[in-house]
């Protein structure tokens, strides 16, 4: 299996490659570091965490007993790939808000 800290794979984050776009420190799309742990044979896709921002709604009394308002929370959430899989329909998969990738503990 790859290894992210070193080697064959680039430090990956969630967010576009930095203009300059050469060099170790390169940081692939979420997308298509998302599409790489999915189809490439040389990575296991159970040894991946996903973090990303997830936006939370809580209702909160704003005034009078029957006034109600929603207010909305952004919360850092790290799931298996699994678990990111089933939360999202491959249509609907947030990549704006992966924040990294995470294997044996390196992002």
């Amino acid at each position: 299996p790859g290894s992210l800290g070193s080697g064959s794979h680039p430090y990956l984050l969630g967010t576009s490659p930095p203009s300059s776009g050469h060099g170790e420190g390169k940081r692939l799309p979420a997308k298509k570091f998302w599409s790489r742990i999915l189809y490439d044979p040389s990575l296991e896709a159970f040894e991946f965490k996903v973090g990303y921002i997830e936006t939370v709604k809580t209702e909160q009394r704003k005034s009078g007993k029957e006034a109600w308002s929603e207010r909305q929370h952004e919360q850092a959430i790290e799931v298996s790939v699994e678990e990111f899989k089933s939360r999202f329909p491959s249509k609907k998969i947030p990549f704006h808000a992966v924040v990294y990738f995470k294997q044996d503990g390196v992002v």
